[in-house]
């Protein structure tokens, strides 16, 4: 009785070597793309934190004092707002140098958003209001930002 020798193949025919290139290059393709945009995301992230950590500043301020605090919001920057207005006063965020903060990015906020002795959002009139710009809401009843 003889017994046949199974025959083995050592390598991979170039078909299999040139399908793996491509899964390989089109992975590679997705990663770069999707880590651009993670930059522009992450920035614009960045900056969204930044006004919420300043409205939350501006919020605890009118908490804590018997004035209302607020942010006004126009295109490219913000400022930090006391009511009643004192115009020789100059007002900063904590770590701020300039009064306005610029928004980089393209970001489009835009608002006017002052606090109550409770923390809930007014206006300028002290009457309650809804606030919601690009990802920023405040809730009219708690005055919870998010």
């Amino acid at each position: 009785m003889h017994r046949q020798q199974p025959s083995y193949h050592a390598g991979f025919t170039l078909i299999e070597v040139i399908a793996a290139l491509l899964i390989l290059g089109i992975l590679a393709a997705v990663v770069v793309v999707s880590s651009m945009n993670t930059e522009t995301t992450a920035s614009e992230s960045a900056m969204l934190a930044k006004v919420k950590n300043h409205l939350r500043y501006a919020r605890n301020r009118s908490m804590s004092s018997q004035d209302q605090w607020g942010v006004v919001i126009s295109g490219d920057g913000y400022e930090l707002e006391r009511l009643p207005w004192d115009t020789d006063e100059s007002l900063f965020f904590p770590g701020e140098e300039l009064e306005s903060v610029e928004i980089e990015g393209d970001l489009a906020l835009s608002g006017r958003v002052f606090f109550d002795e409770w923390g809930r959002p007014i206006d300028e009139n002290g009457d309650s209001i809804s606030f919601s710009s690009s990802g920023i809401t405040i809730n009219q009843t708690t005055g919870y930002i998010q």
